[in-house]
């Protein structure tokens, strides 16, 4: 055995020692503390290995690091099997505790081959070799692709599971989910333990390796759970529980997830959320319509009218008192009521069919021969017809049937006051332009 080689296995030892040493869960400084003199004398003789007279220094230099690497990567490959031997919640324990005690070594080894750091190292980079990193960064690519890579499917799929579980009411050890998320943040370029680069890297890499597959298990998990409870509650019963959903998510993805992954879960839930209530509602109009329908040429304007106002009244008040005026959950509403305006039973023909009966109904609100109707009905109906008329598609045809039945009333001399044809001709407008 060469002199090289007897000195890097010493080098190897005093690695080895550390590794097994931080298995108790000790932190850095107090591992260097309690250990000064073998630190010093491991320090030592990383140093002599690598300065010596001439080029042999810096062929040292890389003869060390390459050993280091193939040390780190063959006890790296040693966790990983024995990962194996565990699942779920056990799973979980162990990549923490791995995680942890590897941390800690990585940061005593930064400090005992710094001198490899400042010079050798430091000189590759400037280089410009992209496969050369500091000691510390050297640790976490390892564990990237020699530990992580290899368990990270499981290693999701068990934090699932335990939020999951926490979801249905189990209690769980939240403990065990958030140092796995935080672990994430470490395994990302630039690889580093500087706290200031973290949050930037947390959010890149938890997105490609938990935030999708949290967000679409999010997903899946309350589409399943809306159906069922849809399926034996009503509507506004449904409001009051995908409120309750909504806070207890927001407070269970505080503790542990990263605060970008927030925003995005209230996103994703607000908006399929927002889709199955903007369905119920267009089934609602659907069905209100269908109740009055019978032949489309008997059918009374008021009555058609009423009953197109009354579910947009309907959930527009749910939504004003469950979620207090949301702008996503009325603009669901909004989706809703253009839907079964212009596409229901009596539109079969064509969506203008709409028109030509609301217009029908302003006729008769507007016309002299209902004089007796108090004048705050009136502006009631007339308001009323405005909110439907918003929803309305064919709007030129509404105002081709309305032009003709004003030109009537003029005729006729019929109209109910110069006062009322003017403000509802000017919030006609409104709508329009």
């Amino acid at each position: 055995m060469d002199d090289v080689e007897a000195r890097w296995n010493h080098i190897e030892t005093g690695v080895k020692k550390i590794m097994t040493d931080v298995r108790g869960g000790i932190d850095f400084k107090e591992h260097m503390k309690n250990n000064l003199k073998a630190y010093f004398a491991l320090y030592t003789s990383i140093h002599k290995f690598c300065v010596v007279p001439g080029p042999a220094s810096f062929a040292r230099a890389e003869y060390l690091y390459e050993h280091l690497t193939e040390y780190l990567s063959s006890h790296l490959k040693g966790v990983q099997a024995r990962s194996k031997e565990y699942i779920d919640d056990a799973l979980l324990s162990f990549y923490i505790t791995e995680w942890h005690q590897y941390r800690t070594a990585a940061e005593c080894n930064n400090w005992l081959f710094q001198y490899l750091n400042r010079h050798w190292i430091k000189d590759k980079i400037k280089q410009g070799r992209k496969d050369i990193y500091t000691v510390i960064t050297l640790h976490l690519v390892r564990w990237k692709e020699d530990v992580f890579i290899n368990t990270q499917e499981s290693l999701v799929q068990a934090i699932l599971k335990l939020i999951e579980r926490q979801r249905n009411g189990e209690m769980i050890e939240k403990s065990r989910i958030k140092p796995v998320i935080e672990s994430f943040g470490n395994l990302t370029e630039p690889l580093d333990l500087d706290e200031s680069d973290e949050s930037k890297s947390t959010v890149d890499f938890c997105k490609e390796y938990f935030q999708e597959p949290f967000l679409k298990a999010t997903t899946e998990y309350y589409d399943t759970k809306s159906k069922l409870f849809l399926a034996e509650n009503n509507v506004a019963e449904y409001m009051k529980m995908a409120e309750a959903c909504l806070e207890e998510e927001e407070e269970r993805v505080s503790p542990y997830l990263h605060d970008d992954t927030k925003p995005l879960l209230m996103q994703k839930y607000l908006g399929r959320l927002q889709g199955r209530f903007s369905t119920h509602v267009r089934k609602a109009g659907l069905a209100a319509v269908e109740e009055v329908a019978r032949e489309d040429d008997n059918l009374e304007p008021e009555v058609y009218a009423e009953a197109l106002h009354k579910t947009h009244a309907q959930y527009q008040s749910l939504v004003n008192h469950s979620f207090n005026g949301d702008s996503g959950f009325m603009q669901s509403v909004d989706n809703a009521c253009r839907e079964f305006v212009n596409r229901n039973k009596i539109c079969l023909s064509g969506s203008n069919k709409s028109a030509e009966l609301l217009a029908k109904y302003t006729d008769t609100v507007l016309k002299r021969s209902i004089l007796t109707m108090a004048t705050d009905d009136r502006e009631t109906r007339l308001t009323q017809i405005i909110t439907l008329f918003k929803y309305i598609e064919d709007k030129d045809v509404f105002q081709k049937h309305y032009s003709e039945m004003l030109a009537e009333r003029l005729k006729q001399n019929i109209l109910v006051s110069n006062r009322a044809e003017k403000r509802m001709i000017s919030k006609l407008g409104e709508v329009c332009y």
